[in-house]
């Protein structure tokens, strides 16, 4: 980490509940840079598979068992300084085809976010 360079702050959304077997959205996109410099995203999805560093924002990743994970984003600047968010994704098998969690009138119980009847949390970033 160079003297003066600010560290990054990280964010990470993702649905609170997903299906087993299907490509979810892990959104690291709010994430940002108090230089605006471009960023490197590393994604930890604790499932057994490698973690994936990238400079895309928005990841897809599937789950394959039933449980709750913690999924962790780590934000690198071009001077090695770090930021990371996490949040827990719980998969089950038991998923509505259409899935109608909440909506105008019903908020989400768990989340932050109603994006077509399902529940966003924007994860908490880690000190």
């Amino acid at each position: 980490k160079e003297a003066g360079n600010l560290p990054p702050h990280a964010s990470l959304r993702t649905p609170v509940i997903a299906p087993l077997d299907v490509k979810i959205s892990i959104d690291a996109s709010r994430s940002t840079d108090p230089e605006h410099e471009a960023l490197q995203y590393v994604f930890e999805f604790h499932d057994g598979t490698e973690s994936l560093r990238t400079s895309e924002a928005q990841v897809l990743h599937a789950f394959h068992n039933e449980r709750i994970y913690t999924v962790i984003v780590r934000v690198l600047d071009p001077h090695g300084a770090e930021a990371a968010a996490l949040q827990d994704i719980r998969v089950r098998a038991e998923y509505p085809a259409e899935p109608d969690f909440c909506d105008d009138t019903r908020p989400c119980v768990v989340g932050d976010e109603c994006v077509a009847h399902v529940c966003f949390a924007n994860g908490g970033e880690v000190p």
